[in-house]
């Protein structure tokens, strides 16, 4: 009985110490130094642009979705914050060149949590089947001369709420 009641607390205990230890963190060394919270039930996924410096994919289905991607460019000559919602859905267009019919949902200047000015973006778009419709929440931060495009994709009709999505991408800080 007292073994059985030791090993029930240790069990406890370890599941509250494994939910109190908050999210896992991605964090960009290199130039432009920046990180965000890696979502739950993500696993690292192959690279589709050579932009990306990190690509997840969703643990749940076989489409491994939702898609997260964090990709570094060089900032374009003339580029502003306002302009980075064309800018996220260039990137896209580079990276999927038979996706198409991108339309802008929704884009404001957000704040970071650390502070730093964000573009963020919805927007949803056809697969390279022309037929999939696909939801896409995107943050875009401009650090020096460099570009941080942090995104979330998933099915439009059902998948992860673009609330969600958004919440995810929003966890970006510039270091």
């Amino acid at each position: 009985m007292k073994k059985g009641l030791l090993f029930i607390f240790i069990i406890l205990g370890c599941m509250l110490f494994l939910t109190s230890c908050g999210p896992m963190k991605y964090v960009h060394k290199e130039d432009p130094t920046f990180s965000f919270d890696i979502p739950n039930d993500t696993a690292p996924d192959k690279k589709r642009a050579d932009s990306e410096v990190v690509r997840l994919g969703g643990t749940t289905n076989a489409y491994k979705l939702p898609t997260y991607a964090a990709s570094v460019f060089d900032k374009p000559s003339g580029l502003t914050l306002a302009g980075c919602g064309q800018f996220a859905i260039d990137d896209f267009q580079k990276a999927y060149p038979a996706a198409s019919r991108f339309s802008i949902l929704e884009q404001k200047t957000v704040k970071l949590n650390d502070g730093s000015d964000a573009q963020a973006i919805q927007f949803k778009w056809k697969w390279t089947d022309m037929v999939t419709l696909l939801k896409t929440a995107s943050v875009v931060a401009i650090k020096g001369d460099k570009v941080i495009h942090f995104s979330a994709t998933t099915i439009f009709a059902g998948g992860t709420p673009m609330e969600q999505l958004m919440k995810d991408v929003m966890t970006l800080q510039l270091q």
